[in-house]
C-alpha cells in the first residue's frame, strides 16, 4: 500500500517554534549536532535535582555521548551539565563501540530508579539505571539483532527506542518499547525498515512483537520513518514519529515532518497516517523536525524536537493546547 499522510491535524495549533539548545553554546560538542531530546520532571523523582526538569540528548555521529541539560522551565533557559557526556561510547568492561546515541529516560517505580535507554552501536539498544539522573550503572542490552530475528525471522538493527509504561489488556506486558527496525534484506532485495514494539513486565527483559506498527510498504519509495513516541490522552493512543522524504536538493538530503497513527490498547495500528507538526513551524527554510518528545503540563502539550539539516541539528520546542491532539 502506498499510503501518504493525510490532512494536517495540528499545525495551526502549534506556536512558532524556537531553538532551546544550540550545539554552538555547548562545552561538549563533538559533531555540531544534537538529536533525540528526552524530557522528564526530575523534581518528581529525585530529592535534590539540579533543576525541575532534565533533558537528555546526544549527537548522532561518533563518538556520540549521552548528555544532560537542566532547567526550571520547559521553555528554558537550559543549562548544559558540566560533566557531559554522562555515558560514553566506551564503558569498561561492558562495551567499546563506535558511538552511543538516542537517549530515552523513563522512571521505573518497581525499581525506584530512572532507566535510560540508548543505542550503541546500531544493532543494540542498551540501558543504564540511576538513582539521581546524573550517575548511571550499566544495566545491559535490552534488545538487539538476535532478539528481533528470533521473533521475526529477519535480522535487523534495533535502535532509536523509547520505552513507556503501558499495561497491555492482553497481558503482553506493562512496558512497551517502540523502536526502529532497519532490516538486513537478502542480496538484491530493496532496503526495508519499520516501527516495531517489544513488550516487558520489568523494563529489562523484552519480547518483540513480530507485527509492525508501520513498515516500508506503508510509505512512498523515497520515504522513511523513525523515532516513535507513544502519546496517550483522553482514552486514545497515538504513536508519533518523524517521516523523512529524500530530496537531493536540500543540504541534509531530505525533508522531515512529525506524523502520527492511532493505535489500540495493545498498540496495534487502527488509524491512517496523519501530519502532526510540519517542519515550517520552525521557519519556512527549516528542512527537518524530527525525534518527537511530548511533555504535557497543565493544558498545554510541549513538543520537543530536533530541527535543522540532518547531522547538523539543534533542539527546538513548540507547544499547542492539549485539546488540539484529541
Amino acid at each position: 500500500m502506498d499510503e501518504t499522510p493525510g490532512a494536517s491535524c495540528l499545525p495551526s495549533a502549534f506556536s512558532k517554534g524556537a531553538v532551546i539548545l544550540d550545539y554552538r553554546d555547548l562545552r561538549y560538542n563533538p559533531c555540531d549536532d544534537l538529536i533525540f531530546p528526552s524530557v522528564i520532571r526530575a523534581a518528581d523523582y529525585f530529592p535534590r535535582p539540579l533543576a525541575k526538569y532534565y533533558m537528555y540528548y546526544a549527537p548522532h555521529d561518533a563518538p556520540g555521548g549521552i548528555c544532560l541539560a537542566y532547567s526550571d522551565a520547559l521553555e528554558g533557559p537550559w543549562r548544559e551539565h558540566e560533566h557531559n557526556p554522562l555515558i560514553g561510547n566506551v564503558w569498561p568492561p561492558h562495551y567499546r563501540v563506535h558511538h552511543v546515541s538516542s537517549p530515552h529516560a523513563v522512571f521505573i517505580p518497581e525499581a525506584s530508579r530512572l532507566f535510560l535507554y540508548y543505542h550503541g552501536d546500531n544493532d543494540a539498544t542498551r540501558y543504564a539505571t540511576s538513582g539521581d539522573g546524573l550517575t548511571f550503572e550499566y544495566g545491559g542490552v535490552a534488545a538487539d539483532r538476535d532478539l528481533f530475528e528470533t521473533a521475526t525471522g529477519t535480522p535487523s538493527r534495533v535502535f532509536y527506542a523509547k520505552v513507556f509504561r503501558h499495561e497491555s489488556p492482553s497481558g503482553l506486558g506493562r512496558y512497551a518499547m517502540l523502536f526502529l527496525a532497519s532490516k538486513y534484506p537478502p542480496p538484491g532485495a530493496p532496503y526495508a525498515q519499520g516501527l516495531y514494539i517489544a513488550w516487558s513486565h520489568d523494563a529489562m527483559t523484552w519480547r518483540v512483537d513480530p507485527g509492525p506498527i508501520l513498515e516500508k510498504t506503508d510509505l512512498k519509495s523515497n520515504e522513511y520513518v523513525c523515532s516513535p513516541f507513544l502519546f496517550s490522552w483522553g482514552g486514545r493512543r497515538h504513536v508519533l514519529y518523524h517521516r523523512d522524504r529524500s530530496d537531493a536538493n536540500v543540504a541534509g538530503g531530505g525533508l522531515t515532518d512529525v506524523c502520527r497513527v492511532e493505535v489500540d490498547a495493545d498498540l496495534r495500528r487502527i488509524g491512517p497516517q496523519e501530519l502532526v507538526c510540519p517542519r515550517q513551524v520552525f521557519g519556512d527554510g527549516n528542512e527537518r523536525v524530527s525525534d518527537p518528545c511530548v511533555f504535557v503540563e497543565g493544558d498545554d502539550l510541549y513538543l520537543f524536537v530536533s530541527i535543522g539539516p540532518r547531522l547538523n541539528q539543534r533542539i527546538g520546542l513548540t507547544k499547542a493546547p492539549i485539546s488540539a491532539m484529541l
